[in-house]
């Protein structure tokens, strides 16, 4: 891996988790930190809190360094307890110093499927809002000397929400919520009040809590997938505030969450054929996938304003939102093929199997976009489909942060040709209010 001209190697044959602080004024290498075993390891969320202290989550693979393998994070080590992956939560100071690491792994898993940390908030009170999918048995410190667990409820993957103090990493808050096909959390998000919210997908009929507060989210039959919110209200213990689901008998799913500075939540996902969010009107699915963007009371989850993105034969994936200072929502995803028009211009084509990129910002009331800016792919001498990733996101100061991966070459929306390999590019984009 090379970041500004220095390389850095990783441990095994496949990826490895790096941590990069870069200067806000000329995105100069401040530090880099690798983490990994000798098989596939993955970082999925990062959150920043208050004093700059860092904290990531993602999985660590344990294939090769078997049971009883343990896994540096800098002076700090992580035991894996079995042979598959391994969530972990890592604390650094703004320096990368490694301050703590957990996981929430026991000594079994189902099979093969492993127990990923893919997104984490940080509340006003500094606490660590944790959202895993785990396909095992569940253990994990609540102090200095007491555990506790959980019990893998079938189904391939269980959604594991969790809130972790942040001196130690202990876990203050915990629900499992099981199904009986795979389920997953996408993003976990913070109000200003403390309230927890969480969204995913749902493969299962009934997915519901082993703890309190007691709820489940329901599938109509049909569809592969339905999207999902929670809103876990501030205090101890966290009550239920509101659940929705979408979809269902027409398959939806619910990628991302932002809270604006109202603290009213939006949601934002992918969805086929026709489907009835509680607007003014069903929206319907003009290609194989399109994507919609809601926003929601904060009291009871009802759909107070909604907005349908791709309207094309070819699918549009929304991948992360993110509010600005303004109430504003930025919306970033990808797209292949023509015929895409957001913010009263057509999006460039983006040629043969390779998707190409978006980051469109709507007002509060989700009308006409504010702007959309492409990032547009060249087609592959290979055609195997590679192309422009937006994946996650964050606003700061008005302006628009966006990370995504591309492989081949491009146009990062500079105007300006990058020329990527193949194996793929981690890009960082900046947007000005």
């Amino acid at each position: 891996m090379n970041i500004n001209g220095l390389g850095y190697v990783a441990a095994g044959t496949s990826r490895d988790v790096f941590v990069v602080d870069l200067a806000l004024s000329n995105y100069g290498v401040k530090w880099v930190k690798t983490y990994g075993t000798a098989d596939d390891d993955w970082a999925n969320g990062v959150a920043i809190d208050p004093s700059g202290n860092i904290y990531v989550s993602g999985y660590v693979n344990g294939a090769t360094n078997n049971a009883a393998g343990n896994v540096a994070f800098g002076a700090k080590s992580l035991l894996l307890k079995h042979v598959d992956a391994h969530s972990f939560v890592l604390k650094l100071d703004s320096a990368g110093v490694a301050q703590w690491v957990v996981g929430f792994d026991a000594t079994t898993a189902n099979g093969g499927y492993r127990t990923d940390c893919t997104t984490l908030a940080i509340s006003k009170t500094g606490n660590i809002g944790v959202g895993c999918s785990t396909g095992g048995t569940l253990a994990f410190a609540t102090g200095a000397a007491s555990t506790d667990t959980r019990t893998y409820g079938g189904g391939q993957t269980n959604v594991w929400l969790a809130e972790l103090e942040p001196t130690n990493g202990y876990v203050t808050w915990g629900a499992l919520l099981n199904g009986n096909n795979p389920d997953g959390v996408a993003q976990v998000a913070y109000d200003s009040q403390n309230a927890l919210y969480a969204v995913g997908t749902t493969s299962s009929t009934t997915l519901a809590t082993v703890d309190a507060p007691a709820f489940t989210i329901t599938k109509a039959v049909g569809g592969s997938g339905a999207g999902w919110i929670a809103k876990l209200n501030a205090g101890a213990p966290r009550t239920l505030g509101f659940t929705q689901t979408w979809g269902g008998a027409t398959t939806v799913s619910a990628v991302s969450v932002a809270i604006d500075p109202k603290d009213r939540p939006y949601v934002a996902g992918g969805f086929s054929s026709t489907i009835n969010f509680g607007g003014a009107a069903a929206m319907i699915a003009a290609g194989t996938m399109d994507s919609y963007l809601l926003a929601l009371n904060p009291s009871t989850g009802a759909t107070i304003a909604q907005t349908q993105i791709g309207a094309s034969a070819n699918a549009f994936n929304a991948t992360a939102i993110a509010s600005d200072d303004l109430g504003n929502i930025a919306v970033a995803g990808y797209y292949a093929g023509t015929g895409f028009t957001l913010a009263g211009t057509a999006l460039p084509a983006s040629a043969g199997p390779d998707t190409s990129s978006v980051i469109a910002k709507y007002p509060p009331a989700l009308a006409t976009p504010i702007y959309a800016q492409p990032s547009i792919a060249e087609p592959e001498d290979s055609g195997n489909g590679s192309g422009l990733h937006l994946l996650r996101m964050v606003t700061h100061a008005g302006e628009t942060f966006a990370v995504g991966t591309i492989s081949g070459n491009g146009d990062l929306g500079d105007g300006k040709r990058s020329t990527h390999t193949l194996g793929g590019t981690t890009f960082l984009i900046r947007r000005a209010r």
